[in-house]
């Protein structure tokens, strides 16, 4: 008897209701329905879940939809925002702000993000890669601790870098990390002492020399002065960069890094004060810095020309 992969022949969805789990199994063409029927029975998927559920397992079979809906009753610890388990909704992971970067050899790392909510977002650490070649996921290596609104950034070297986010307690994570996805390995980034870390989704770009620029964008929490890190070095050093204008009300503002990407400039646009301040407040200036031999520093270029209300810019860049 040939065997062949779950997934090869069927596809997925999970949800939950209240303490009970549901997955839906659907056929991927029709003829791999009955193989479903026959061989996923409700038995086979409570020894599957053996130890994580408490409850018996539910088998409706959906012949119109090529389905089967499974029911795991006791698989959330009460379900919703009564659970302590990472996975209270039945979804297994939530991507909701976590990180994305592209690795050098074309698949994607996907880090961090919502372990769930409560009192507050707590960050979670799994760290996940994506193959487009075969559409699969698979799991990897965890971070130290978790991040909820990491910046993720892949470096030169093939490394990638994580910063900042909350992480599982719901506190800020000051630590930086790498990851060397051919091994699987996390490794923390020594830091020069009184080094504290990075804002909610620092906007971060990768230069020539292989150091990294935080160009002072951020997310929802305590802002903080662009800096120059250089990785290469170990502890890693810390550079500030001046002239930047409104340092203490860049929360959500757009930055991108100009072309041609040789001459190292970014552009900074808008913002505003954090979650806390008066939001009535706006920053309208666009400004640039470039990153060479010549100095480092903020110039004013101008301004935007149409005030918007909504803090949160936006921007891309036209050929």
């Amino acid at each position: 008897m040939k065997k062949v992969r779950l997934l090869d022949i069927a596809h997925a969805r999970s949800g939950d209701k209240g303490d009970t789990a549901n997955v839906g199994l659907i056929a991927l063409e029709p003829e791999y329905y009955p193989i479903l029927v026959k061989h996923v029975t409700a038995a086979r998927v409570a020894r599957h879940f053996k130890g994580m559920i408490s409850g018996p397992v539910e088998r409706f079979e959906l012949p119109n939809l090529h389905a089967l809906n499974f029911l795991l009753h006791g698989a959330l610890d009460g379900g919703g925002t009564i659970s302590l388990k990472t996975d209270a909704q039945g979804k297994v992971l939530d991507f909701f702000c976590g990180g994305e970067t592209p690795l050098e050899d074309g698949r994607l790392l996907s880090t961090g993000g919502t372990a769930r909510y409560q009192n507050g977002f707590l960050g979670r650490a799994d760290t996940l890669l994506f193959d487009p070649a075969t559409e699969q996921w698979a799991v990897t290596r965890s971070m130290a601790h978790g991040r909820w609104y990491p910046s993720v950034i892949s470096l030169g070297d093939g490394r990638v870098l994580a910063a900042a986010g909350l992480d599982e307690n719901g506190h800020a994570n000051p630590n930086l990390e790498t990851f060397f996805h051919h091994s699987d390995y996390w490794q923390q980034v020594a830091m020069p002492n009184g080094f504290n870390g990075l804002p909610m989704y620092a906007h971060q770009y990768l230069l020539a020399d292989g150091s990294v620029f935080y160009a002072g964008g951020h997310m929802d929490d305590n802002p903080a002065a662009p800096l120059h890190l250089d990785l290469t070095r170990s502890p890693a050093t810390t550079t500030a960069v001046d002239g930047l204008s409104h340092i203490d009300a860049r929360d959500q503002c757009a930055s991108v890094l100009l072309p041609p990407a040789q001459d190292q400039k970014v552009m900074i646009i808008g913002g505003a004060p954090g979650e806390q301040a008066d939001v009535g407040v706006r920053v309208v200036t666009v400004e640039v810095v470039r990153l060479g031999p010549r100095g480092v520093a903020f110039h004013r270029m101008g301004s935007i020309v149409r005030r918007v209300e909504n803090r949160r810019h936006r921007v891309r860049l036209r050929a």
